[in-house]
């Protein structure tokens, strides 16, 4: 069973102006959590994270972890919990099929 939880940087009208060096940081960011063994992709600052429910409190965790020890302050008020769909970007995925294909 998939879950989702979303994980987005802050970022001042300044930075909005430096879009390169928040994809930049944005993608070794993303590396760094794949070498953690987070299931999560990025997009643009949006880190999106899939996981089995069992261990959605861990894989959380370890994001969290990750982006403090960079320093990276995140939107907690837009961090969802793990669910079966989640809205990215105006699209929803919607995983509660998925496990009557398994």
């Amino acid at each position: 069973m998939a879950w989702l939880w979303g994980l987005c940087p802050k970022r001042s009208p300044s930075e909005v102006l430096r879009q390169s060096y928040t994809s930049i940081a944005s993608r070794q960011l993303h590396r760094m959590g794949l070498e953690l063994d987070i299931p999560w992709t990025n997009y643009y600052d949006d880190f999106p994270v899939v996981d089995f429910k069992i261990l959605s409190g861990h894989t959380g965790a370890a994001a969290r972890a990750l982006t403090s020890m960079l320093g990276f302050e995140c939107s907690l008020d837009k961090e969802l919990p793990f669910d079966r769909s989640a809205e990215m970007l105006g699209v929803v995925l919607d995983l509660s099929e998925f496990t009557k294909v398994l």
